[in-house]
């Protein structure tokens, strides 16, 4: 009974060695190491590129920027612009806070830096009256 226990101790060996795939220049925890290193490197060279094209938003006080309107995507209108403004930052805090004014409006907001972006038209002066014009449908005619 011994040799029968003996010969199916071995068959299992064999059947488990066939299982795992040996990499063809070493053991199958080098093949695990160089996996794990060829992701490391494309994870850094991925990365660097990312951060290469991430452009810094610096605002200072008197800048003027626009204001992103996160609660449009409700209302109709896919060509309306999403930016609002131009407002003034009036004062720059840590962790990206910007406090902005706008010339018609005596309030300041409080916002996130990540909804901010530089306007790049034309200077306003301090105390200006913006005109809004409503664009209405042309009266139909009946004949």
């Amino acid at each position: 009974m011994e040799v029968k226990d003996v010969e199916k101790e071995e068959a299992v060996q064999d059947v488990v060695e066939e299982e795992v795939v040996q990499p063809r220049n070493g053991t199958p925890r080098d093949a695990e190491t160089t996996a794990y290193e060829n992701s490391r490197l494309y994870k850094e060279k991925v990365r660097a590129v990312h951060d290469k094209n991430i452009k810094r938003r610096e605002f200072h006080p008197g800048d003027l920027v626009l204001l992103y309107n996160s609660r449009l995507r409700l209302m109709q209108g896919k060509l309306r612009s999403r930016w609002e403004g131009p407002y003034r930052v009036e004062k720059a805090e840590p962790y990206v806070v910007f406090h902005l004014s706008h010339p018609s409006n005596p309030n300041v907001l409080k916002v996130n830096g990540h909804y901010l972006k530089l306007y790049h038209g034309k200077k306003m002066k301090d105390n200006k009256e913006l005109e809004i014009f409503l664009l209405e449908d042309p009266p139909i005619v009946t004949d």
